[in-house]
Formats: structure tokens, sequence, C-alpha cells
């Protein structure tokens, strides 16, 4: 099964460096991963991949620690964009939120496979 590009990859003759644990962003950790999953996207789904990370997740969640999310704060940011999360404060779209969750879905779990999320 393909679970998409590991997290950091080392440049040839460079050594993997790792951030310290716990100290990871999630806005630092979603830039590295759409960085390294860019490369095996179609440039349309690159493109919808970091408008929605740049639009709505990194604002809100750019500034936490990876390993601090929960269960409650993911619903309540999803809950904040569907009511206010769009231009002047209105309503984003339900498809719109479903999409921004999936992207997140997605990173999240290339995070806990890459341990980084620990």
């Amino acid at each position: 099964m393909f679970h998409g590009a590991p997290l950091w990859r080392p440049c040839r003759g460079h050594h993997r460096t790792d951030p310290a644990p716990g100290s990871l962003t999630v806005g630092a950790y979603l830039d590295t991963w759409i960085t390294a999953h860019e490369v095996g996207l179609k440039p349309s789904t690159r493109q919808a991949y970091r408008g929605i990370i740049d639009r709505y997740l990194a604002p809100a969640l750019g500034q936490e620690r990876l390993q601090s999310l929960s269960p409650s704060r993911l619903s309540m940011l999803f809950r904040d964009l569907f009511e206010k999360g769009g231009k002047h404060g209105r309503p984003l779209s339900s498809r719109t939120v479903e999409f921004a969750r999936a992207v997140l879905r997605r990173a999240l779990q290339d995070a806990v496979l890459a341990g980084t999320s620990r």
C-alpha cells in the first residue's frame, strides 16, 4: 500500500535532520508535507491542496504544535470553517470544509506513519 513520500528526505550528501520532538508546528509540517508530495500530484490537485492549506489550515492551525492537536480542536476548526470561514466571515460550503478535512486527514495520517506526531 502506498502512503506517500516520507516527510523528510535527505538530499544527496546531506544527513537527515528532524526537528526536536514536540517542537514541530502544524504550519511547518504542512509546508514540508505538501512540498514532498507535489511531485506526484497533477498541477490542478497541487494547486487545490496548496490553496486549502494556505487559505484555511495554516491560518487556523499553523502556530499550534503538531503533537498538541486533539479531536475536539479539529472539530472546532471545521465547525468554524463551516460557519464563518469564507470571505468576510461568511459560511464556507460543506464541500470546501470536507475537502479541507480530507487534505488535513491525509497529511496527519502521513505524520502518524512517519512518527512525527509523537
